[in-house]
């Protein structure tokens, strides 16, 4: 089974197992389903305990069973407690759902000890097979802590299961009551009082970050203690030690002594705490906490020495000195590192940002969230890598939601579904985002889990990626700013020809501050460079201006111009040359009507057309019957497109009287010198 570490929503787990099985065909029926509903009927699902009786400060187990159920593929379920009384540790999914060569597939449950209801949310388990599991055993185990006497009900919340079908399967909801008593007396000992020691977390990494916690059981009157505590330095590194709140009972204040933290040596002296009033305290609590860093793989000896307690009319308490053994081990760890192709990234461009993964051994599996900066980048794409299809496996890929509004893409991540990882290094993932700014920006990965084929963790080992962002310099020529030189720039500065410079600074292409020809020469004459990073966009480009579209008489104006301020420069023989090109370009090879838009129209509608050479232009509409309804009078017209609704015919569906024609088809024919073409239309109302 692999279990791959992530902050999904409760409901993931399920849309995860219906996407899994919606990869490979299914055919359902309803006598199937009936059947399915039938042979569940019989299911039962029921909480065993281990460990009895239960006694305050003692860890026990509760299992999850099911009983008679038949393809089961998939369960998600949530667990309420009293977190007065139970303190949950951890939850192991088992291998129920572990069958033949499938694996099973599940994201880690989120505990929550805080609340007033205790509860762990999203405990789930989906098999990434066809077919599902059928009989009798666990589907998972919580560890709990019983902090105090009382009763607590655990039950489930939230339960759902299917079958490989897409099948819901009905299923009971069980509860347990669990006792918690107090603990038994020691007869050898000072009235059962004794003292342990934990740690908030089972299972210790190398490199993880835990606490350590000195714990006080069924004392009776327990005011002032003191003693060191002594670990081993190899393994452990201890940075901070925290006093408890059990002789603060009653909001109470104490006198908690500075202690020396001596991690060359392996000890901590100076531990100690008085309860500054007339009575102590009674019952059990926490005394004192230490975080500890684990720094080597092994087992570490924890105890205390010099050890006293004392009552509060200053009787010596007897007490047994605890120790704990804290087992250390050695995760199978990998880098994650970034690569960008595009170097360098200016302001406006687009790059893809790789993430890397170095040094992996049997990587099966990784989730995580990426956080950048909105007001630099904008995230465009997200793509799978490779490493993970290595052999031509399967994959499952999580594309992640990008939001550039708060600049992160939540839960991506990929799993192979085939036994067995990947080792080496390869591209897990791309990115494409586009730059805004100028600037060193960071895009990190966070909320990173990663796994073997085993269910071992992966540790991932990351650093922020710092993208070095460029301001984008400018052509002189390139008046729009948009990275390449060409007749949206012409456009551009035609519509201020003739006017002072302070109109339109950039404009001003040669700077002797009026607008002129010869600032169209200057752009004329770069039309195709670009800044390097932004696509050509050449001359022979199809571009629409719907206010200033650029017509060969406009072209041929400016060629005019031109020519009449040559004074034989460069400058002018280029400009003048790319001027001709350009008018070239817009002159169609071919006259021809074109389709009206829009088409069905209600009542107006525009008829375009293009001009191979000059002429006389009229557009006649005709019925189905074929009576003329109405002859529109271009008039002469010089070679070039008329496309756009500034320079189409135009007809707004009235006839020659001004009233308005019924629905229906008509024909529409164009006249242009010796050309004659005509089309279809149909008014719609």
């Amino acid at each position: 089974m692999v279990i791959v570490k992530s902050k999904f929503s409760p409901v993931f787990i399920l849309s995860f197992c219906l996407i899994l099985f919606l990869v490979i065909p299914v055919v359902t029926s309803a006598q199937t389903a009936n059947n399915q509903n039938n042979a569940n009927q019989n299911t039962i699902l029921s909480f065993s305990l281990e460990g009895t009786p239960i006694h305050v400060g003692a860890t026990f187990t509760v299992h999850l069973n099911v009983e008679n159920i038949t393809d089961l593929a998939g369960w998600q379920c949530d667990v309420e407690y009293d977190p007065a009384v139970l303190e949950a540790d951890e939850v192991i999914i088992s291998d129920f759902l572990d069958v033949g060569d499938a694996l099973s597939f599940s994201l880690p449950a989120v505990i929550d000890n805080d609340n007033v209801t205790g509860r762990i949310t999203n405990i789930n388990a989906v098999r990434t097979a066809l077919g599902g599991t059928s009989g009798t055993g666990s589907l998972f185990s919580i560890t709990f802590t019983a902090k105090t006497v009382g009763n607590s009900r655990i039950t489930l919340s939230n339960l759902q299961a299917g079958t490989h079908e897409l099948e819901t399967i009905p299923l009971n909801i069980p509860e347990i009551i669990i006792s918690v008593v107090e603990t038994p007396v020691d007869e050898e000992n000072d009235n059962g009082q004794t003292l342990s020691l934990s740690t908030d977390i089972n299972s210790i990494n190398v490199g993880d970050t835990f606490t350590l916690h000195l714990n006080a059981h069924q004392f009776v009157d327990l005011s002032d203690w003191e003693c060191e505590l002594l670990f081993d330095p190899n393994i452990l590194e201890a940075s901070e030690v925290l006093e408890g709140d059990f002789l603060k009972e009653g909001d109470v204040s104490t006198r908690f002594r500075n202690s020396r933290i001596n991690n060359t040596a392996g000890e901590i002296t100076g531990l100690s705490v008085t309860r500054l009033a007339e009575k102590g305290v009674k019952g059990s609590g926490r005394l004192l906490s230490v975080v500890f860093t684990a720094k080597a793989s092994g087992q570490a000896r924890v105890t205390l020495k010099d050890l006293y307690a004392y009552s509060s009319n200053s009787e010596e308490i007897m007490l047994d000195i605890p120790e704990l053994i804290v087992t250390v081990t050695e995760l199978n760890s990998a880098l994650l590192s970034c690569s960008i192709d595009e170097v360098p990234v200016r302001v406006l461009d687009t790059f893809t940002l790789k993430l890397n993964v170095e040094d992996a051994t049997d990587f099966a599996g990784w989730f995580s969230d990426i956080v950048f900066d909105p007001a630099a980048l904008e995230a465009i794409e997200v793509k799978e890598g490779e490493f993970l299809k290595e052999g031509n496996t399967e994959t499952y890929f999580l594309k992640g939601t990008i939001d550039n509004t708060v600049g992160e893409i939540k839960n991506v991540g990929s799993i192979r579904l085939k036994r067995g990882g990947v080792n080496g290094t390869g591209t897990l993932l791309s990115v494409t985002f586009t730059a805004k700014t100028a600037g060193d920006t960071h895009i990190r990965f966070v909320n990173h889990h990663a796994g073997t084929s085993n269910l071992q963790i992966i540790r991932l080992n990351s650093s922020a990626c710092v993208i070095t962002v460029e301001e984008r310099v400018f052509l002189t020529w390139d008046v729009n700013q948009d990275g390449q030189v060409n007749i949206l720039d012409l456009m551009h500065v035609s519509q201020f020809l003739g006017k002072d410079a302070s109109f339109s600074p950039e404009s001003d292409v040669d700077s002797d501050g009026i607008i002129g020809i010869l600032d169209l020469i200057v752009i004329a004459q770069h039309i195709g460079d670009t800044d390097g990073s932004a696509p050509s966009l050449n001359a022979n480009r199809d571009v629409r201006i719907e206010t200033t579209e650029p017509v060969p008489a406009m072209i041929q104006s400016w060629i005019s111009q031109a020519m009449l301020q040559n004074d034989g420069s460069t400058v002018y023989r280029e400009g003048i040359a790319n001027l001709q090109k350009l008018l070239t370009s817009l002159i169609p090879k071919k006259t021809m009507l074109l389709h009206n838009y829009p088409n069905p129209f209600n009542p107006e509608t525009w008829i375009p057309y293009q001009l191979s050479e000059a002429a006389d232009v009229s557009v006649t509409i005709y019925a189905a019957n074929g009576r003329i309804v109405r002859t529109l009078v271009i008039g002469h017209q010089e070679a070039g497109e008329y496309k756009s609704q500034s320079r189409a015919a135009y007809w707004d569906g009235t006839n020659s009287s001004g009233e308005p024609v019924a629905s229906g088809i008509y024909f529409y024919t164009l006249s242009a010198a010796d050309f004659t073409a005509t089309r279809k239309m149909q008014i719609l109302k």
